[in-house]
């Protein structure tokens, strides 16, 4: 929404031109991918940006994302409709039909499924070895095996990793640990209503020692899963997203295709779910998604239930990978360095003094290498504000 005025001017919304919508479509197609990066492009307008991405030939983003913008202004521009302050959208007149379509005329899916060799070279045991901290081994695979959002992974509390009693079809009960996914806690958010569910974690994840890896992190006294990454704009999601994208899929292992991402994971769940005639209720309920729009799909089809999501999880045929179970004090530094972090911010708040986290292990440097870096973190944060 800031690219707009940008584009068009500071002016009345009703002066807005189907020529103002075209530059500004003109606009997104060749603007910069992580455009924060650049730091020779701060504090040029929109226009000046994109002139000089397209002359230095500077990585566009996706047509999706394209789309998802004009998306937004088409939003606010049919808002404006109902307000009266508009007689017709002049964004009606941008052919959104090449955002959609690829090369060959065929509908553009936004994220592409991983292969077998994709998800060996992910979870290669020798590079997941050298993780120091829990959400690079634990984030993928939770995405891999339940689906669940990286968001949603993210943001979990301790406490959302319950287990509880269900009733099966014989009426035994049986006890089931389970990703509790809602919105309630401090620094939590949902993307629907629908996202509101109790996820299984898999056989596979406890195999590995998931449970354990709860247990050692409880033991600390921590509230957090994950209770070190750091929630910066975005939310702790966007940390692990940016590390598996940018470090693990595009470095470490030449993944270089856009379409695939950590994101990837929930659509090579689905389509296996698809492909080995999952119904779709069962589906609906593992992404979080609405049961569909028919009748028969909002108000006659029972929700999948836990233990049916359980059973799903827990049989789909996922490629065999050798994947390195937990070792108990594989991230014993990182547990302790995050206990004595919430130490520390606990006395910082009884002082009544700014508090500065301190993330990952502590580094081997010198006082004054220490009062340096307090000073450099001190200065950004204050541009932050002011910036706010």
């Amino acid at each position: 929404m800031n690219l707009l005025p940008e584009t068009v001017g500071n002016r009345p919304i009703a002066a807005i031109t189907p020529d103002d919508a075209l530059r500004f479509a003109a606009i997104l197609a060749v603007w910069p991918a992580r455009c924060y990066a650049y730091r020779h492009l701060d504090g040029l307008a929109a226009p000046a940006v994109a002139a000089r991405a397209k002359r230095e030939k500077l990585p566009p983003i996706q047509p999706a994302t394209q789309f998802k913008h004009l998306t937004h202004v088409n939003t606010l521009m049919n808002w404006a409709i109902k307000l009266g302050a508009l007689t017709e959208n002049p964004f009606r007149y941008v052919d959104t039909s090449r955002y959609l379509r690829d090369e060959h005329g065929r509908r553009r899916k936004k994220k592409d499924i991983f292969n077998h060799a994709d998800l060996a070279a992910v979870f290669d045991p020798s590079r997941m070895a050298d993780c120091t901290a829990p959400h690079k081994v634990w984030a993928p695979l939770i995405a891999y095996h339940t689906g669940i959002r990286v968001d949603e992974i993210a943001q979990l509390y301790l406490a959302d990793v319950r287990t509880d009693s269900y009733l099966d079809e014989s009426g035994q009960e049986r006890q089931v640990m389970t990703f509790d996914i809602t919105g309630d806690r401090a620094g939590q958010s949902i993307k629907s209503n629908y996202s509101v569910r109790r996820i299984p974690v898999p056989r596979r994840l406890l195999d590995l020692g998931f449970e354990r890896y709860v247990d050692d992190v409880r033991a600390s006294g921590a509230t957090l899963l994950f209770p070190e990454l750091p929630c910066n704009e975005g939310g702790p999601g966007r940390a692990v997203s940016q590390w598996v994208n940018d470090t693990v899929l595009r470095k470490l292992c030449q993944i270089t295709d856009r379409r695939k991402s950590l994101r990837s994971f929930r659509h090579t769940l689905t389509t296996l779910m698809e492909r080995n005639k999952i119904p779709e209720s069962i589906m609906c309920a593992i992404n979080g998604h609405t049961p569909g729009d028919s009748v028969d799909k909002r108000n006659y089809i029972a929700d999948g239930t836990v233990l049916e999501m359980q059973r799903v999880l827990d049989t789909l045929p996922f490629p065999d990978l050798p994947l390195a179970p937990y070792v108990p004090s594989q991230f014993a530094g990182y547990v302790a360095h995050a206990a004595a972090e919430d130490a520390r911010e606990a006395r910082a708040n009884e002082e009544g003094v700014p508090f500065i986290r301190h993330r990952g292990p502590r580094p081997r440097h010198t006082r004054a290498d220490e009062q340096a870096s307090s000073v450099i973190n001190v200065q950004q944060s204050l541009a932050i504000v002011e910036k706010l």
